[in-house]
């Protein structure tokens, strides 16, 4: 194409007809794109301007856990099988601007990008807390562990896509908003264990949930907000943060390109305002006096242990959890941990066939291996000596 035609193209496109990829995401994942520009999230109005015959972009469909990417949703005339020639494949859409500009200004149409996710497994929601751990089968929560302050007896829920176990309470994301049950469930300075993380503050559209050992984060049209034992001190102040997670005394969050962490006035987790340049993070955990993050360029591990910042070479790794000094990730040849101090000396933990999904307590991990749930490190935390019959490996 000569540079006259690319010129005209321009010059039409942005004097006479709107030039951009339209984002609609609905729940089960988000979408990305490869260079980490943009990151679209359930809820989030996402528009792509593009004037530009050199704009390249791959966008990438990532399904929450428990979902499944399906197929890409289209309108008449639009992307995908219209006009445009920028292919699809089965996760990802690559547009390129010579495309897009000629497909616009021959359909004077937006491209429209939707991606399909459906329910995929039986279980679908793994967290490990201090002394008890929680999946979702179906809609229905499964706790099992330590039931002091009533952690593990869930209300009723509708439609949950989240469930999460702290130090002595519970919380679950559902299609009525953020429900939390157990210690917490009034404001007692005095006693940590009753410091309000079960009472849930006015939330728009909650997503992100996390639960630390006094504490209680989510994510909502407003951005992150934390309550319990220190919430507000702890609660990141990012902008359009796209996960939070809280620790004992600490949180952070992250954006398309930055890490943020917010600490009580509690010395030991002080090292973890020292946050790393991150370039296009994908995930992030808190642990006691840690956390790390899955960057563009690998796991990144901060604060004040550092048998944890000593990384092992991971290939593609998708998950990330830091427990007690103690840190696992999830990659393509399944689940590593690495560092271990005081409480537990990591090692490479169970051989599983299909580790899918995994979350770290303080003192033990677990993970979705398939359709079952696998615990090691510490049984007396509630790890593998409590997990349910009918979710064992060796009961299916």
């Amino acid at each position: 194409m000569s540079s006259f035609r690319i010129l005209l193209i321009i010059l039409a496109c942005s004097l006479t007809v709107a030039c951009k990829i339209e984002i609609v995401v609905p729940e089960g994942g988000s979408v990305r794109s490869d260079s980490g520009a943009y990151i679209c999230s359930p809820g989030q109005n996402c528009t792509v301007d593009v004037v530009d015959a050199f704009f390249q972009e791959t966008f990438r469909a990532i399904p929450d856990e428990g979902y499944e990417f399906t197929n890409w949703k289209r309108r008449k005339g639009g992307f995908c099988g219209g006009k445009s020639r920028s292919p699809c494949t089965l996760s990802t859409a690559v547009f390129e601007g010579n495309d897009l500009l000629m497909g616009i200004l021959a359909s004077d149409l937006l491209f429209y990008l939707q991606p399909i996710f459906v329910k995929s497994q039986r279980l679908t929601s793994l967290s490990t807390g201090t002394s008890h751990s929680c999946v979702l089968e179906g809609d229905e929560p499964v706790c099992w562990g330590d039931n002091e302050f009533g952690q593990l007896n869930a209300p009723t829920l509708k439609n949950p896509t989240r469930i999460c176990a702290g130090g002595q309470h519970t919380c679950a994301l559902d299609a009525e908003g953020v429900k939390c049950w157990g210690a917490g469930s009034i404001v007692d300075e005095n006693n940590f264990k009753q410091s309000g993380q079960s009472i849930v503050p006015g939330l728009s559209n909650p997503r992100s949930l996390s639960c630390g050992l006094w504490t209680t984060c989510a994510i909502d049209d407003e951005g992150a907000k934390c309550w319990g034992l220190h919430g507000e001190n702890t609660t990141p102040i990012q902008a359009q943060p796209t996960k939070v997670s809280a620790g004992i005394n600490a949180a952070c969050s992250i954006t398309d390109n930055a890490a943020q962490c917010e600490v009580a006035e509690f010395e030991p987790v002080r090292e973890m305002t020292n946050e790393p340049v991150l370039i296009a993070p994908i995930d992030i955990d808190v642990g006691k006096y840690n956390a790390c993050a899955i960057d563009r360029d690998g796991v990144v591990c901060w604060g004040t242990s550092e048998a944890l910042k000593n990384v092992p070479p991971l290939n593609n790794p998708s998950q990330l959890e830091v427990g007690e000094g103690f840190a696992c990730a999830l990659d393509d040849n399944g689940v590593t941990c690495w560092g271990g101090e005081e409480y537990v000396s990591a090692g490479p933990g169970p051989i599983m066939q299909n580790p899918r999904s995994i979350s770290v307590g303080d003192y033990n991990a677990c993970a979705f291996d398939g359709e079952a749930v696998v615990c090691w490190y510490d049984p007396g935390a509630f790890g593998e000596g409590d997990v349910p019959d009918n979710l064992r490996p060796d009961q299916l």
